[in-house]
């Protein structure tokens, strides 16, 4: 920003917040996918904060070992959302003291308003971030989703499967 216009951003700052909206999109879509199943709650039309809430709850429940390390990336997606949304959901604003300029976002819940520095760095690092976050739920999921599914499978179904439970596999 060089005349306290926003319609001069840098290239790399416009660039970044392309590449942090599509991680969260990315994120939030699979962190809804996951609290669903979880759930059985397919189409589901809480909001996200809300579903994952309900999906941690029921695994903290669970007992297996497995549903714990389901928990941590559930909580872990569920902040990501926070931190988008304190980007996407902002509106442009100037740091007082230094002119430079930020998004400012004004929490639902009345909290303090939270600035997030409109700098490419600082951006891609959050991107970086919830594509990992991304990243991370087939470790976090498959497992648990597998035993859940296995444990609602009937008799039938169960016996028809190989050692590892799917029904592709090569005889």
């Amino acid at each position: 920003m060089t005349d306290g216009t926003w319609d001069d951003l840098d290239n790399d700052v416009i660039m970044a917040l392309g590449r942090l909206a599509w991680a969260a999109i990315n994120v939030e879509d699979r962190a809804r996918a996951v609290a669903e199943q979880i759930l059985k709650s397919i189409g589901s039309k809480k909001n996200l904060g809300r579903l994952i809430d309900d999906a941690v709850a029921l695994l903290k429940h669970d007992g297996r070992p497995q549903a714990l390390h389901c928990v941590d990336w559930l909580e872990r997606a569920k902040s990501a959302a926070r931190q988008r949304n304190a980007v996407l959901h902002s509106i442009p604003g100037n740091l007082v003291e230094s002119g430079r300029p930020v998004l400012v976002h004004i929490p639902n819940s009345g909290g303090l308003p939270q600035n997030t520095p409109l700098e490419a760095s600082y951006l891609n690092g959050l991107a970086e971030e919830f594509a990992a976050i991304h990243h991370g739920w087939i470790e976090a999921f498959d497992p648990i989703a597998y035993e859940r599914a296995m444990d609602h499978a009937s008799p039938a179904n169960a016996n028809s499967r190989g050692a590892s439970g799917r029904t592709d596999q090569a005889s």
